[in-house]
């Protein structure tokens, strides 16, 4: 099930042999991809909307106006609500959670929904608004972003979301809640000052949200209170990550085309020796877009740290040939690797029924198999 950005599209291919099965026009862009649900597909839409689709033909079971009113602006030169919802729905214990909007700032803040997902039908309801609220989680404001959890609550960026009430907890740079939270004249505290005794929640979070592609130095994602690399992928045991820079900093400055970036190797267990939770860490000339762990296997897709001397910006700008690389998830050994016609877009790499599928910038998905003797 796919997200067509540029056609307002959601698209179900067969995932045998990449046939179109249907298509649905929404009514704007649906930024990433549907969530499917018992025979059903959701997704967000920029008009403001949420889409349920029957999975097995495309046909409208529902759809909810999660946008407070009709009302549209031009955005990258296209017209959207705005209160945007983002394509991804949460859907957790049968409840699915959507927000709308872009700030607390903005529009009358940012509209938090809890939905029936086989009717649409508001459990609840709530809004983020940072003008009309004395609560602690807000002073600094909220920015709207793909919601997550960590199997009890949700989070979006530094706000804890309690999934039956939507009441709010604001959660540290380190991911601690308690009496020690840092307060309005120090919004985060040092990482030597916090608390032993926190609550700590191992949740992915990003600090310019998970739509950034830009791979700044603050554009990192964070898990488990420690690891801050460009992308990230866990099981219950390890963590891997993906970093531009040569340290963990912010402005540890990277040249390209000498050293390659580094892929690194989290245990998330923490045994008392081992402070950080490094097990491996390696360069690969390769700046890795998308990234995703199957059983004993990392796969990385991105473009070859290379300078050209007649097209030096061609690598960074993504206008070269690509690699499909997979690495032994245990040791950090590259296992094979495979050339690619187009670089792959962001974060468009997955698995699934032992295949790898890929979209790449050029238009195309793409599906790869091992090779059978």
């Amino acid at each position: 099930f796919l997200a067509r950005r540029d056609s307002h599209q959601l698209v179900a291919l067969d995932a045998g042999n990449g046939s179109v099965v249907w298509r649905f026009r929404t009514g704007g862009d649906v930024d990433t991809p549907p969530t499917v649900y018992q025979g059903l597909v959701l997704a967000g839409c920029s008009d403001g909307y949420v889409y349920c689709l029957r999975a097995a033909d495309g046909a409208l079971a529902w759809r909810f106006r999660a946008a407070p009113s009709e009302r549209y602006a031009v955005a990258e030169d296209r017209l959207e609500s705005v209160w945007p919802v983002h394509g991804s729905v949460m859907i957790r214990d049968d409840i699915a959670y959507v927000t709308a909007g872009r700030s607390s700032f903005l529009d009358g803040g940012v509209r938090l929904y809890m939905l029936e997902p086989k009717t649409g039908r508001v459990l609840k309801e709530s809004v983020l608004h940072t003008e009309q609220t004395d609560q602690e989680a807000f002073y600094e404001g909220i920015t709207s972003d793909l919601l997550t959890s960590d199997g009890r609550d949700l989070f979006m960026r530094h706000l804890k979301i309690d999934p039956k009430t939507l009441d709010l907890t604001r959660m540290g740079w380190w991911g601690f809640t308690g009496p020690q939270q840092a307060g309005r004249d120090r919004p985060y505290l040092d990482r030597e000052q916090l608390p032993v005794s926190g609550q700590r929640s191992s949740y992915l979070r990003s600090g310019q949200g998970f739509l950034d592609d830009t791979f700044f130095g603050r554009t990192q994602f964070h898990f488990d209170g420690g690891e801050a690399c460009h992308l990230l992928v866990f099981d219950d045991e390890r963590s891997y990550g993906f970093q531009m820079s040569t340290g963990t900093g912010h402005f540890d400055f990277f040249t390209p085309g000498q050293e390659g970036y580094t892929i690194i190797c989290f245990d998330r267990g923490r045994s008392p020796g081992n402070k950080d939770g490094k097990i491996w860490q390696r360069k690969i000339p390769l700046r890795v877009r998308a990234m995703v762990l199957a059983g004993e296997s990392l796969f990385l897709a991105g473009v070859p740290d290379v300078i050209d001397p007649n097209d030096p910006l061609a690598s960074l700008e993504e206008r070269t040939d690509a690699r499909l690389v997979a690495v032994r998830a245990r040791s950090g050994e590259t296992a094979s690797e495979l050339k690619l016609d187009a670089p792959p877009v962001f974060d468009g790499l997955i698995a699934a029924a032992g295949r790898l599928y890929l979209t790449d910038r050029a238009g195309h998905v793409r599906c790869f198999a091992a090779k059978l003797d």
